[in-house]
């Protein structure tokens, strides 16, 4: 890198330190050595579920459903407590609490259903537990009628890897 002539030799040397001090912090990022603020000290996970449209005949079943399975799928290897909870439950705002909402959009697609599913985090408080990006949404095909099965299974363990610390695989 040239640097304009005019600038005492010093200065240029400095720059060029600089430069590659910055350089080597792009190139090797450091690992985080505490969780995200959001999971900090919280002492219990509760699971909150969103099956829809709810015109849809099969959209409660299929909501017990995916509720159940993320709540077994979270509480594998919790350092909490893993629970659900309902709409209106107090637990939701409770500080201690760290809640996994899991949204899940249901529509016909042929012979099967398409189900688009969002899985985040959510902890009452101040603006230090926003998570900006978590994990994406994810697609599915499943069985027309009847229950999820191992591909909606898959699809919620994929997106609980991505959200859980204790899931995540390094």
């Amino acid at each position: 890198m040239e640097f304009p002539a005019r600038l005492p030799r010093a200065l240029r040397a400095l720059a060029l330190l600089s430069l590659g001090g910055a350089a080597s912090l792009i190139a090797a990022p450091a690992q985080a050595a505490t969780p995200l603020l959001t999971w900090q000290d919280a002492g219990s996970i509760a699971v909150l579920c969103l099956v829809g449209p709810k015109t849809r005949p099969d959209a409660d079943k299929l909501q017990e459903e995916i509720c159940t399975k993320v709540r077994e799928l979270a509480a594998k290897g919790a350092p909490v407590p893993v629970s659900r909870i309902g709409f209106g439950d107090p637990a939701l705002l409770d500080r201690g609490t760290l809640t996994l909402l899991v949204h899940a959009s249901v529509q016909s697609d042929g012979d099967q259903r398409l189900v688009a599913l969002d899985v985040r985090p959510f902890r009452p408080g101040g603006d230090h537990n926003v998570i900006f990006f978590g994990a994406p949404p994810r697609a599915v095909r499943i069985p027309a009628s009847g229950p999820g099965g191992d591909k909606l299974q898959a699809a919620l363990a994929a997106a609980l890897a991505e959200t859980l610390p204790w899931r995540q695989v390094r």
